[in-house]
């Protein structure tokens, strides 16, 4: 089992086309501009967050059913969606994970995704991936 791409972004869109777009991309920071931090009531409410998930799957490999994912982070609360993973022709899976609205704190987050068998049983544990993120005080108000 290999991580081809994990994405996290605002949104991820299934095209007429088959093809799938991937809209504000983060590279691993979430940067939030205030003009004054002290007016920030966290949780930051995003509209969406969403972590797009691309893996390949070696011959010999047993097929998951169901991928779980995990955002650890000291003040988020407990967040384990499980969605089903259908099967493929091409020994590829992808996981979209939409989350609207999503509760944003300031700091580090891990995201921790399991592969499960039909009866939710662990059959890969990926290695963890992170973001961060960060407040900063400018003239503009903006999340990057």
């Amino acid at each position: 089992m290999k991580i081809n791409n994990f994405i996290i972004c605002d949104d991820i869109r299934d095209e007429v086309n088959r093809k799938t777009s991937l809209m504000g991309i983060y590279n691993g920071r979430i940067s939030i501009r205030t003009a004054d931090r002290s007016k920030l009531n966290f949780p930051l409410m995003m509209p969406m967050l969403s972590f797009y998930l691309n893996l390949s799957v070696d011959d010999g490999d047993q097929w998951p059913s169901a991928c779980k994912l995990e955002l650890l982070h000291s003040e988020h609360p407990p967040f384990d969606p499980v969605l089903a993973i259908k099967p493929s022709k091409d020994n590829v899976i992808i996981v979209k994970y939409r989350v609207a609205p999503f509760s944003l704190y300031e700091g580090d987050y891990i995201v921790r995704f399991s592969l499960l068998d039909a009866e939710r049983n662990v059959l890969y544990s990926l290695p963890d991936q992170s973001f961060t993120v960060s407040i900063q005080e400018t003239p503009s108000a903006v999340v990057e």
